[in-house]
């Protein structure tokens, strides 16, 4: 019997008294949380799922890696950007909490474990836990940028490690794993006969404006077993689609048995349904516009967020190499969940405690560069103006 730990958070009691004082107008308050493309604008068009439903979905006929028809528009999306697979090492899921479960139970017994990197998503503990695999954290730590510790990644690792997941964008840092990084990782797992889970969802959420991308573990041969995720959420702005995709790559010794698993454990469940398959490539047509607009909102908002930090010591931007966030760290010692809860009790103001992430013993706030410019810009004039009037000490120096 295994238990899930609820994480230390902003308590629910705690929001749902500063919402009330703040009275019944929900207007008034700006949610720099929200990371849901369909809450803040990017919808499919009217009338855009009749044209695609019709008699494709009359009848019900499964395939365990999903359809090939499917697979295909997958490879052809990846195709797009210069990453190159075939349908057979592509395996469809209803997104990527699946695919980790699918992978847990693929390569773990109940007891083994997962290397997860820390800050990190605040559901890796949960989908391993549901598994019976125990999550083990590796760290990044910052100085100039993010960087993983890799003496204490390489101390993390015990017998009853299986697998190391890493997230390229880091959801939240934002920082994309170096060449050297992925290197070391990778000669580390060959030795260790450990698989490789990367996690690119974010991926095509680079900020450099002039690329396509950002750097991509297929990008390179390995001799490693290695699933790369990606769906529909994040690649096309589509959540409510539920579609997912693992993509298998290595050796053929280890990649060839290990699909034949995938397939058996999706072939239990079949939980990927008729509809997101069949219309899978006007999905991605619709969907990259969908991104293409994404991306404009979320280079609009990281410039706002360079400029007025440019002036503000008492909040220090932490540089974004790709996705939907950015870190913001607090210069000023002043607690965490304090500025947070007082941020929205006094200025309607919703965002991140690091905590939720598990940054580091530091005031870190995290926010999503999702929402509508001017939104977005007043949320973080507040903000600023919060911790700039409640700041203590001299941050000149930082």
């Amino acid at each position: 019997m295994f238990s899930l730990r609820i994480p230390r958070d902003l308590t629910v009691n705690a929001v749902s008294r500063c919402i009330s004082e703040l009275g019944s107008d929900v207007d008034t308050i700006i949610d720099l949380t929200v990371s849901n493309p369909t809450e803040v604008g990017f919808t499919l068009p009217d009338g855009f799922l009749r044209e695609i439903t019709g008699q494709k979905i009359n009848r019900y006929k499964p395939e365990a890696r999903g359809l090939l028809s499917a697979r295909r528009a997958v490879a052809r999306y990846l195709e797009s950007l210069e990453i190159h697979v075939t349908s057979s090492q592509i395996l469809l899921t209803t997104g990527t909490s699946e695919s980790y479960g699918y992978l847990c139970k693929l390569l773990c017994d109940p007891g083994d474990a997962l290397l997860v990197p820390r800050p990190g998503y605040p559901l890796f503990e949960h989908l391993t836990s549901l598994e019976g695999v125990v999550a083990i954290p590796y760290q990044l730590g910052y100085q100039d940028c993010w960087k993983i510790d890799l003496v204490g990644f390489e101390r993390s690792i015990d017998s009853k490690v299986r697998a190391v997941v890493m997230v390229n964008p880091n959801n939240p840092t934002g920082s994309f794993v170096s060449p050297d990084e992925f290197h070391r990782i990778l000669q580390v797992c060959k030795q260790r006969k450990l698989a490789l889970i990367v996690d690119e969802v974010f991926g095509v959420y680079s900020m450099e404006s002039n690329q396509k991308r950002g750097p991509s573990i297929l990008d390179q041969a390995s001799e490693v077993m290695t699933f790369v995720l990606g769906g529909f959420s994040k690649a096309c702005g589509l959540p409510q689609i539920k579609l997912g995709w693992i993509v298998v790559s290595g050796p053929p010794s280890l990649t060839t048995p290990a699909l034949e698993r995938l397939e058996l454990i999706s072939d239990t469940y079949l939980s990927v349904n008729t509809f997101s398959q069949v219309a899978t490539q006007e999905f991605f047509e619709i969907g990259i516009s969908i991104a293409a607009r994404i991306k404009e909102r979320i280079y609009e908002n990281y410039a706002t967020l360079k400029q007025m930090m440019l002036k503000n010591f008492p909040l220090q931007l932490l540089p974004v190499g790709g996705g939907w966030y950015a870190v913001l760290r607090v210069l000023s010692g002043l607690d965490e969940e304090s500025v947070v809860i007082n941020l929205l009790k006094h200025k309607g103001v919703l965002v991140h405690p690091g905590y939720f992430f598990d940054f580091p013993d530091e005031t870190f706030l995290v926010v999503s560069l999702m929402s509508e410019p001017p939104v977005f810009k007043e949320g973080i004039n507040r903000l600023v103006a919060h911790v700039s009037n409640h700041g203590s000490g001299d941050c000149s120096d930082e």
